[in-house]
């Protein structure tokens, strides 16, 4: 304004040649120019990326945090310490997040402390921990005990080497070897027994592939009378 004040804006940063003073006097007109540095305010809030951050079970994953003001001017010069709440364990210094042997979604688990000129703030992230690479196949029940001249339902679940359950996968069901005489099994894990009781070894098998993986478990039979179930 007319008086020199000047009233920085939002943006921090440098701007060359940005104000300028003119005069005139007795027909003459001169100007000078003064670059002008805006610096950050104070700090406001500390972001976390990434948000979510989706990480496998027992792997690791890299989380980077920055202080703003309030105009969302990045800060430069900070040092953050680290901590993480559930899901598994960081490095309190460098942010490298550890996953545990749980997968699941953990909202805010991450966090980011920082402190500049008395102000101390904390930024959070939720990371979701999902199952690893596949690692066995489970066939329950097992043993499969079903009446004979009836029908037992069988279920495959692919998991990873904690125990995890690996979503979507397919499976491909048999019998090892083929049984017709005792049992016949269906493409989705149906099991209709024959008429004669018996107890079979590793009778039915479910096979399934994920990420070029590919696995099989298996399950006992046992063909029972009626009257003992």
């Amino acid at each position: 304004d007319a008086t020199g004040l000047f009233v920085a804006g939002a943006e921090a940063g440098s701007f060359p040649n940005s104000v300028r003073a003119q005069v005139s006097l007795e027909g003459l007109t001169r100007s000078g120019l003064a670059s002008v540095t805006v610096l950050p305010d104070p700090l406001d809030r500390v972001t976390v990326t990434p948000n979510p951050g989706a990480v496998r079970a027992g792997e690791q994953l890299s989380f980077a945090a920055a202080g703003y003001d309030q105009y969302g001017n990045r800060l430069g010069g900070l040092t953050f310490a680290w901590g993480a709440t559930a899901g598994g364990v960081i490095s309190g210094a460098s942010g490298l997040f550890t996953a545990g042997a749980v997968a699941g979604a953990y909202p805010d688990a991450v966090e980011a402390t920082t402190s500049l000129s008395g102000r101390t703030r904390t930024g959070r992230a939720t990371v979701v921990v999902a199952p690893g690479p596949l690692d066995r196949v489970v066939v329950t029940p097992n043993p499969a005990l079903v009446e004979a001249g009836r029908t037992l339902q069988l279920e495959a679940s692919g998991q990873d080497r904690f125990g995890n359950v690996i979503p979507g996968l397919a499976f491909v069901w048999q019998e090892t070897p083929p049984r017709a005489e005792e049992f016949a099994m269906s493409g989705t894990g149906l099991i209709a027994a024959d008429t004669a009781t018996g107890a079979f070894a590793n009778a039915v098998k479910a096979t399934t592939t994920s990420e070029e993986i590919s696995k099989s478990g298996s399950a006992d039979v046992r063909i029972v009378a009626d009257e003992l179930v």
